[in-house]
């Protein structure tokens, strides 16, 4: 159960720092595409970094120091770091840090419970959609990684339909994968739709 509390906290947190702290050109105009790049990417690591350490900490207090594994703050993390991005680069798009954060906070909740929520569906779905949902999932991700089985927990175990119907195995490497490259991605959309910006309101700015 920490892990869903971990991750809908991430959820909510992360898109907020992504949409707040904003890696902008303005202030040193001189800076080369490669390295503001370079620069967002780096924050938005940061931030996924720090949700990672703090849930590897929960976890060692949970289990103890001869059970804990750093896998599970690198899944967290990484999906930290992806949802900051997304909100960041739906900030450079829309120009508002609410929509933003709004969009982030979206999309991370959804990914985290809705596949808890929904999984009285998952039989009707290609088994390849239930396990791209499980594993970009930081819930089921995270708890996998930590060799955790979270579907049987007693509390999601009454309230989860999921937890009532056959899925399979949850590769959790393969979301993190993909949630690292989604905070690539968002940094380098939302450093081009930046750029674009401010030569269009600067035009004499090289």
């Amino acid at each position: 159960m920490r892990f869903v509390l971990v991750s809908a906290i991430v959820a909510i947190v992360a898109p907020i720092l992504g949409a707040v702290v904003a890696v902008r050109v303005r202030p040193w105009p001189s800076r080369t595409g490669a390295s503001r790049r370079i620069a967002n990417v780096s924050c938005l690591l940061a931030i996924g970094a720090g949700f990672g350490v703090v849930t590897a900490a929960i976890d060692a207090w949970q289990q103890g120091q001869g059970h804990a594994s750093w896998l599970p703050g690198l899944v967290v993390g990484a999906a930290g770091a992806g949802l900051a991005g997304v909100a960041h680069g739906v900030r450079a798009w829309s120009g508002d840090p609410l929509d933003g954060a709004a969009a982030g906070i979206a999309l991370g909740l959804f990914s985290t419970l809705g596949v808890l929520v929904c999984g009285g569906w998952v039989e009707s779905l290609p088994a390849s959609l239930t396990a791209a949902a499980l594993a970009v999932s930081p819930a089921t991700a995270g708890s996998a990684a930590a060799g955790v089985d979270i579907l049987h927990d007693q509390w999601l175990y009454r309230l989860s339909p999921l937890a009532h119907v056959q899925v399979p195995p949850v590769q959790w490497a393969l979301g993190a994968g993909a949630w690292l490259g989604v905070a690539v991605l968002s940094a380098v959309a939302a450093d081009a739709l930046a750029a674009r910006t401010d030569a269009r309101l600067e035009p004499g700015l090289d």
